[in-house]
């Protein structure tokens, strides 16, 4: 039981509503959470049947260890060498929801490590971009003037969200899927080893997909040319931040000129440090970034320039795209 807790904690809440957020039900063959967000449940063959406290018992089993568990009617008791403990069982009515049917994407390895990278490029402020999303025609996300987009087909007719919660129950060959409905939330199904899991979403009607597949293909064409991988700037950019000390925006300035890269950074308090990288390209440009927006770029990713977007940069990895404007 150890070993399934962590994922079944994820639908309890320390909440005093509804009253079943707090507990773990079991009916003998699988173990449930619920509360407003999820509702998970694995298959497993506990020792007990009924509601006990899932954070009373889950830190118990953190601190105790391995435990005998035995039913004992009204109570369920947890023995290991001079340790007891007796946890009251509640009557609670407890809810079992029905898997429906929804618009499944297989997660493959490479799916899975694009979900986990875009989730680097979503909103903590704003919902709707808040989420990774799956479409027909590939993966995206996007915030603050920044874009990811993985493009691959996907036999699915809806969006398919997926937050940093949600993803945690997400598997390599494993399934995550939409379940389209007409109410005002819908679910998102993710089925993992020997469980499944139902999360309520945002609707993703107002998602501004098209326009972050079209601000991707402008930039990605002829014109783009080669400057260097991401791996040439990242570890460099280490040596700016001592600059930045006391500040809480890391602007710096790039400027091309001759196959030479002259990074800067200017603290109005500290002074300014720079960096010089070797590129592919003679192409001069000049540009003001957030240095944080090159920070969570890939290392096996390559960056290019397209004058007709002077204060942007992209990076590209095959069919795996992202974004990142300047001022």
């Amino acid at each position: 039981m150890k070993t399934v807790l962590p994922k079944l904690m994820l639908g309890t809440s320390s909440s005093l509503y509804p009253v079943y957020c707090q507990y773990l039900n079991s009916d003998g063959k699988y173990l449930r959470t619920c509360n407003d967000d999820v509702f998970i449940q694995v298959e497993h063959s506990a020792p007990f049947v009924g509601n006990v406290n899932a954070n009373v018992l889950n830190d118990t089993l953190a601190k105790v260890g391995e435990v005998d568990i035995k039913d004992e009617g009204k109570t369920v008791s947890l023995i290991a060498g001079n340790f007891n403990s007796s946890l009251v069982k509640e009557n609670v009515d407890f809810p079992v929801i029905d898997f429906e049917e929804a618009d499944y994407v297989d997660v493959t390895e490479d799916i899975h490590k694009n979900i986990k990278t875009a989730l680097n490029f979503t909103s903590k402020t704003i919902p709707l971009l808040s989420y990774v999303v799956i479409d027909k025609d590939g993966i995206m996300a996007t915030t603050k003037g920044r874009v990811f987009y993985s493009k691959q087909e996907f036999p699915v007719k809806h969006f398919v969200p997926i937050n940093g919660f949600i993803f945690k129950l997400v598997e390599v060959n494993g399934r995550v899927g939409i379940v389209p409905n007409d109410y005002k939330d819908r679910c998102v199904n993710v089925i993992f080893q020997n469980g499944k899991a139902v999360f309520t979403v945002d609707i993703m009607d107002e998602y501004p997909a098209e326009k972050l597949k079209g601000i991707v293909s402008e930039i990605d064409s002829k014109k783009a040319v080669d400057v260097c991988n991401i791996n040439m700037v990242k570890p460099e950019l280490i040596k700016l931040m001592p600059i930045f000390h006391g500040e809480k925006e890391h602007k710096i300035s790039i400027e091309n000129n001759g196959s030479t890269m002259i990074i800067t950074a200017s603290s109005n308090i500290n002074g300014s440090s720079k960096i010089r990288v070797t590129t592919n390209t003679n192409t001069k440009f000049n540009m003001k970034i957030d240095m944080d927006k090159l920070t969570n770029i890939p290392n096996d990713y390559q960056i290019f320039y397209n004058i007709k977007f002077p204060d942007k940069l992209l990076a590209k990895n095959e069919n795996n795209f992202i974004v990142v404007g300047g001022e």
